[in-house]
C-alpha cells in the first residue's frame, strides 16, 4: 500500500501523507500549515477538506497555493463535499452544530473511500493525520482495507485534551446540568490548569451533556493514535504537555502495555518574522481592507491599539455590540474592531453592524477607531502598534497572540474557550479577564470592557502581563528555530 510500481515493475518506496481537516474553514487553514511543513521535507502530501472550505481557501489564499507550486512542493488539495454538507455547516464554516457536521463529513469520507473512481484521483496514503473529532476514521480506513498508521492532530490545548481524558475516566460525578448554581461555585483541579470553576469546564465533558459520548470517543482516538501532533509548542504549555504524556503512558500501561503515542509539539507553524517574504507580499497586495488596517496601525503609537476579534463562528447581539463599543470608547485607547453582522434573531433584520452604533458615539471615537468585517490577524498581531488582543480565546488565537507577544483581553464564549481563558489568565499570566465569573453567552457590560483595558494598559498588573507576553514571544521564536523536531517527525513518517 502506498508503494507504486516503477517502469520495471519493482516497488518504489515513498511516503504519501493524508492530512484530513474537519469541515470548518479555520481548521482547514491550520491543517494546511501542517501539510505545508511536511511537504517542505520532501513528503508527498494530500490535504483533504470540505469542498466549500477548499474553494474558500483557494479564493482567499491564492498566493499561498501559488507559493506551493512555485516552490515545487508535492502538495495537493483534495475537496470532499456535497450540497448536503454545505447545508449542515451553512456553507461558510459558521456552525455551532459540531456533531452533525462531523457526522455528515465522515459519511462523505466513507463514500469517497469506497468509490474506486475517487480513489484513483487521490494518491493512496501510507500515513494519515486527522483531527481528534474525526474519531471514526480508523474504522473507515480499516473497512476500506487501508492498513496504515493514523495519528491525531490536536488544534486544542494539550491541557484541554489531558483534562478531557482525565474526566472521561469518571473521576468526578458532575452535577445534573453543566450550568447550574453548583458549577458556578464549585472549584475543580484539572491536569495542566490551576483551580477553575466547574462552569468553565466544557459542557461536553459532563456525562449528562448530549455530546458527552462524542467527546469521549475523541479521547479514544488520541489514545489509540500512533502519534499525537500538537498545534502549539511545548514552551507554551510545558505542564499541559507533561500531563498529556503521563496520561497516555498510563492508559497504554493499562491496555496490556500497548505502544505509547509519541507527543510532538511542532508549532508555531506560521512565520513569526513580520518582515518575511510572505508578509511583504501581503503588504503589497491590492486588498483594500488589508491596506486600511495597515494604514490605521501605521498612524498609531507603539503598543497602543486594542485589536478586537471574536472569530468567524461568533455573532454578537445588538445589545452586546453597543456595550462593546461604549466600553472601547470610554477606554480612550485606539482600537481596530472586526465586527460581523449582528447575531440573527426574530427581532433583528440588521445587516450593517455599524448602523447600530449611534452617530454621536462614532463621532467621539473618530480617527482612533477602525471597524472592518475581516482583518489579517497575524499581520495585525505582529504590528508594533498593537498593544492588546481582545479575543474569544479560541486556541488558535491564543497561540497566535502568544507567538507574537501580544497580551490578551480574554472574553470566552463557548466550547473549550473558557478553559483557554483560564490558561491565559491563571497559568500563563499573559492576559486580563474581561468579565471575571462570566457565564457562557451572557451580556458583558461596557464597564467591564473599560476596566479590563485600563488594567492592561495602566496598572502594575498590566505591566507584568505585558512582560510575560513578550517572554512567551521569545519562547515561540526559540521553538521555531529548533527545526530538528520537524526533521525528526518527517523521518518518523518516512519509516512507514
Amino acid at each position: 500500500m502506498g508503494q507504486p510500481a516503477d517502469s520495471n515493475g519493482s516497488s518504489t518506496k515513498y511516503t504519501n501523507v493524508w492530512v484530513i481537516a474537519v469541515p470548518f474553514y479555520s481548521h482547514l487553514c491550520r491543517a494546511s500549515e501542517l501539510a505545508e511543513s511536511l511537504a517542505k521535507h520532501g513528503l508527498t502530501v494530500t490535504l483533504l477538506g470540505a469542498k466549500h472550505d477548499v474553494q474558500r481557501f483557494i479564493s482567499s489564499r491564492s498566493r499561498t497555493v501559488s507559493s506551493w507550486k512555485r516552490r515545487a512542493l508535492d502538495l495537493q488539495l483534495q475537496p470532499l463535499g456535497s450540497p448536503e454538507l454545505a447545508a449542515v455547516t451553512g456553507g461558510d464554516g459558521k456552525s455551532g452544530a459540531l456533531a452533525p457536521t462531523v457526522r455528515a463529513y465522515m459519511q462523505i469520507l466513507k463514500e469517497t473511500l469506497k468509490n474506486d473512481d475517487d480513489m484513483e484521483r487521490i494518491s493512496m496514503p501510507t500515513f494519515v493525520i486527522a483531527e481528534i473529532v474525526l474519531f471514526g476514521l480508523m474504522g473507515l480506513l480499516a473497512a476500506a482495507h487501508l492498513d496504515v498508521p493514523v495519528c491525531s492532530f490536536l488544534t486544542f490545548s494539550p491541557s484541554f485534551i489531558a483534562s478531557l481524558i482525565y474526566l472521561s475516566e469518571g473521576v468526578m460525578k458532575p452535577p445534573d446540568f453543566p450550568l447550574d448554581k453548583q458549577t458556578q461555585e464549585k472549584l475543580i483541579s484539572l491536569p495542566g490548569y490551576r483551580l477553575m470553576r466547574l462552569a468553565d469546564v466544557m459542557g461536553a465533558m459532563f456525562k449528562t451533556h448530549p455530546q458527552h459520548a462524542f467527546a469521549e470517543m475523541s479521547t479514544k482516538f488520541v489514545r489509540n493514535s500512533e502519534h499525537v501532533i500538537l498545534h502549539g509548542f511545548k514552551e507554551l504549555e510545558t505542564r499541559g504537555c507533561h500531563e498529556l504524556e503521563n496520561l497516555l503512558k498510563s492508559h497504554a500501561a493499562a491496555s496490556n502495555n500497548r505502544k505509547v503515542p509519541q507527543v510532538w509539539p511542532i508549532g508555531p507553524l506560521f512565520p513569526l518574522d513580520p518582515l518575511g517574504p510572505d508578509t511583504e507580499e501581503l503588504r503589497r497586495a491590492e486588498d483594500e481592507n488589508l491596506k486600511a488596517c495597515m494604514q490605521f496601525l501605521n498612524s498609531q503609537a507603539p503598543f497602543s491599539v486594542v485589536y478586537v476579534a471574536f472569530g468567524v463562528e461568533i455573532g454578537l447581539s445588538q445589545d452586546q455590540i453597543l456595550e462593546l463599543v461604549y466600553g472601547l470608547e470610554r477606554s480612550k485607547q485606539p482600537f481596530l474592531c472586526v465586527l460581523h453582522s449582528p447575531e440573527k434573531s426574530v427581532s433583528s433584520g440588521v445587516q450593517d453592524p455599524l448602523s447600530i452604533i449611534p452617530s454621536d458615539c462614532r463621532e467621539r471615537i473618530g480617527s482612533r477607531s477602525l471597524f472592518v468585517e475581516w482583518a489579517p490577524q497575524r499581520e495585525i498581531l505582529s504590528h508594533p502598534s498593537t498593544g492588546a488582543f481582545m479575543s474569544h480565546c479560541g486556541y488558535g488565537s491564543v497561540l497566535e497572540a502568544s507567538s507574537f507577544g501580544v497580551p490578551m483581553l480574554a472574553w470566552p464564549w463557548q466550547y473549550d474557550q473558557f478553559m483557554d481563558c483560564r490558561l491565559v489568565v491563571d497559568e500563563l499570566q499573559t492576559g486580563v479577564e474581561v468579565c471575571p465569573g462570566l457565564v457562557a453567552r451572557k451580556l458583558v457590560h461596557s464597564e467591564c470592557v473599560t476596566k479590563a483595558i485600563d488594567t492592561l494598559f495602566h496598572s502594575t498588573v498590566g505591566f507584568i502581563i505585558r512582560e510575560n507576553a513578550l517572554k512567551m514571544k521569545e519562547r515561540a521564536i526559540q521553538s521555531q528555530q529548533k527545526r530538528l523536531i520537524y526533521q525528526e517527525y518527517a523521518s518518523t513518517c518516512e519509516d512507514y
